[in-house]
């Protein structure tokens, strides 16, 4: 079912375009409002920032794609990026991973850039991105699919029920909340959510302990193996549809002990990178639900490895959207090639984390229609239109590299 992007350079029939232009863009757009992400405890974000990639082919073609960044630490990226990719076949895939794993390995891991490529080949071949990816979308419309509420913060209780029905009434179907790690009170959460939702919204629960961030003396609960079973059998009671990222996101042996043990299917995988970390996952039977970032994982590429792969073994696959609307684009398209839909992440949090906010770069906020669901874009590449206005003001050029 999944053919081989890395084995040779594909035309396709066309004539052979290559790189000519590259820039490396730092954007920092200030936030309406601080964020106290559940992912960095701690920390209070003041600044959207990411690392922003534009290609640009002899035939005037333009490839973009991006990655999220704490702040000005890719910036140096530049000349790696000429050596590496000025002149290149952008249909080159297996030149271009081999590029991308020498910059990894310099210490510096770039594979947000690939998902570039991929849009350069959607407008060089006129279609969109999920159509060339061979797994069941590639002669078919895929036009919507649903989504889930990805919620941003930790919230007490009684905050959470307050936003809870501003969600519902944006036409969600489903939702996913962020434990703090604290037993009862997580209990007390969770079943109060469903309690005042009802059984018709679907419930994820993320415990964010697959990586470790948080800023002050004071470290957040640790979840352990004993503690993330704790969870499980607390929660068991309330149809949960997965619990997500209980434990360090390397610890493949306990996700193994916890899937074989727990009523509630386990998910991860989110910033997991490279095709041989998703495989020991496989090899230990340590997931029920694979979500890997395309901007993370490897690129496209190395994504729908991992779709192939749960394909074949009957797991569940439902990459992790990203940080911005950029990155929600481009694992939109892996999604939409899944030929079994279940929910894809969509992140939002009431005033705080809007389409118009996480989106201020693109020309139009991506939004999710009345009935819970997310249109696929349709246009060749992967449908990002950048705001020119926002980019001429919040983005700063780092490099630019031309043949």
């Amino acid at each position: 079912m999944l053919r081989s992007f890395l084995l040779m350079p594909d035309t396709m029939g066309n004539r052979m375009s290559t790189i000519q232009k590259i820039e490396l863009f730092y954007v920092s757009i200030p936030l309406p409002n601080p964020i106290s992400p559940a992912w960095y405890r701690g920390y209070t974000q003041t600044h959207q920032r990411m690392s922003l990639i534009r290609l640009t082919t002899d035939d005037g073609l333009e490839g973009i794609s991006a990655g999220w960044v704490m702040g000005e630490e890719r910036n140096a990226l530049g000349p790696w990026l000429e050596e590496s990719f000025l002149g290149v076949d952008p249909l080159d895939l297996g030149t271009i991973h081999r590029r991308l794993k020498e910059i990894a390995w310099r210490g510096m891991p770039a594979y947000w850039i690939e998902p570039a490529f991929w849009d350069l080949r959607g407008k060089i071949e006129q279609k969109p991105v999920y159509q060339l990816l061979d797994f069941g979308a590639s002669n078919t419309t895929v036009e919507s699919v649903p989504v889930y509420c990805s919620t941003i913060q930790h919230l007490p209780t009684d905050e959470r029920l307050r936003s809870l029905e501003t969600i519902q009434e944006k036409g969600f179907n489903a939702m996913k909340l962020r434990l703090g790690g604290e037993l009862k009170e997580d209990r007390k959460l969770c079943r109060e959510v469903r309690l005042c939702a009802g059984p018709g919204l679907a419930l994820m629960l993320d415990a964010d302990q697959g990586r470790r961030f948080w800023k002050g003396d004071k470290e957040p609960p640790l979840w352990k193996l004993p503690q993330a079973l704790g969870e499980l059998a607390a929660m068991q009671e309330l149809v949960i549809e997965w619990l997500e990222e209980p434990v360090d996101m390397h610890a493949y042996d306990d996700f193994a002990v916890l899937r074989s043990e727990s009523p509630i299917p386990i998910a991860g995988g989110e910033m997991n990178a490279g095709w041989h970390e998703f495989k020991v996952f496989i090899d230990k039977g340590s997931l029920d639900i694979f979500q890997p970032d395309a901007t993370i994982a490897g690129g496209i590429s190395t994504a729908v490895q991992v779709m192939d792969a749960c394909w074949r073994r009957e797991l569940h696959f439902t990459p992790s959207s990203g940080h911005n609307g950029l990155s929600l684009l481009v694992n939109l398209h892996v999604y939409a090639a899944w030929p079994s839909k279940f929910f894809y992440e969509f992140p939002f949090e009431p005033g705080i984390w809007t389409p118009e906010i996480r989106d201020a770069l693109l020309l139009s906020p991506i939004e999710i229609q009345d009935d819970g669901s997310l249109l696929v874009p349709q246009t060749p590449g992967l449908g990002i239109a950048l705001d020119p206005e926002v980019m001429a003001n919040y983005a700063t050029l780092c490099y630019e590299a031309n043949a």
